[in-house]
């Protein structure tokens, strides 16, 4: 027959008078109190029992069941929390060119615009160096999409990529349309002898701004946000001219 520990729990055979591993003094399951102690054994008391299950039981067989539905409740968390802090770009702009450019220039180019610019909060942009280098052919298919995505609104190029605009002329406002000075092409807006583009070291060769016009519905009529996109990239232009 078995005892049990009435200190530390443990099954005792029936002859241990003393527990080996508490040193304490062992009740009979024959006597009254042995019995108490053996029930109080097998049943944990409060906070014990809880520890008991959570690391003996809950924790070895649903360990990874709990890691897994961590990850998840994080990448649900993050999802929310980026789809609620995130503010959606009034438009795109392109800066490309043959010749060097960097992502500082676009930088700079997207916070002079939102400063003088009221209707301009939040520009993204992408910065293509189509000389030289491995990711050229990355670049090309950029542009590419950017000539055919609504997004994108503006287009600050160098005169070493005028001629692929030659067939897209219907897809971009005519300078004269906008009341400013034209280039090579009527689409084409110069920008040679601006201040903010020498400031910001456009000298490899001349550069010229493209305006998208606002792309249509299924129903022939001009949507809302397209129209909008086009009208703060107009403004964003006439305000690097000065205007």
């Amino acid at each position: 027959m078995m005892t049990y520990c009435q200190n530390c729990g443990r099954a005792l055979s029936a002859q241990t008078e003393y527990c080996p591993h508490c040193k304490t003094a062992v009740e009979k399951e024959d006597s009254p109190a042995g019995q108490e102690a053996s029930a109080s054994s097998v049943r944990p008391k409060g906070g014990e029992g809880i520890k008991y299950w959570f690391t003996n039981i809950f924790w070895y067989h649903y360990r990874l069941h709990t890691f897994a539905a961590a990850f998840i409740l994080l990448v649900i968390a993050v999802t929310v929390y980026s789809s609620i802090t995130n503010v959606p770009a009034d438009f795109l702009f392109i800066v490309a060119s043959e010749q060097p450019v960097s992502d500082s220039q676009g930088e700079a180019l997207s916070g002079f615009w939102e400063e003088h610019v009221d209707s301009i909060t939040n520009l993204n942009y992408n910065v293509l160096y189509l000389g030289e280098g491995e990711y050229v052919m990355t670049g090309w298919q950029q542009l590419q999409i950017g000539l055919i995505s609504e997004d994108y609104g503006l287009f600050i190029v160098g005169e070493s990529l005028t001629g692929m605009f030659y067939d897209t002329s219907d897809m971009f406002y005519t300078a004269e349309e906008l009341g400013l000075p034209s280039g090579p092409m009527p689409e084409l807006i110069p920008l040679d002898g601006i201040p903010m583009m020498e400031e910001l070291y456009f000298v490899f060769e001349p550069m010229y701004a493209l305006v998208k016009r606002p792309y249509y519905d299924r129903g022939g009529s001009v949507t809302p946000d397209s129209a909008a996109r086009s009208e703060m990239a107009v403004d964003c232009v006439k305000a690097l001219l000065g205007g």
